[in-house]
């Protein structure tokens, strides 16, 4: 179609959302989308692999242990995100995996 799409994964954008479209399930699916999203541009090598499920795995702890100060619904989204997407990732390596050794007959 002739358009190219840009990323730029330090972009900022904000949005001026109505209150009434702003719901808490709202936020928790915008908030997994950027984390499916950001996973997806890495395999897809647009941009460096910068995760591993080890760094995932680290990231919930500091998530976990770093509450303070945040509200519990932020907290709860966050920490539901990182395990989502280390579900992802999980997944993905346990494909690859067997798809490797069933390959080998």
């Amino acid at each position: 179609m002739g358009w190219e799409v840009g990323i730029e994964p330090s972009a900022v954008v904000e949005h001026n959302v109505d209150r009434s479209r702003f719901t808490l399930g709202t936020v928790w699916r915008s908030i997994r989308a950027s984390r499916r999203t950001w996973y997806q541009v890495q395999k897809d090598l647009y941009i460096p692999m910068e995760i591993s499920p080890r760094d995932m795995a680290r990231r919930i702890g500091e998530s976990a242990r770093s509450w303070r100060g945040d509200t519990p619904f932020k907290l709860f989204f966050t920490l539901s995100a990182e395990i989502t997407l280390l579900l992802w990732m999980s997944g993905d390596l346990f494909r690859r995996l067997r798809k490797t050794r069933t390959s080998h007959r």
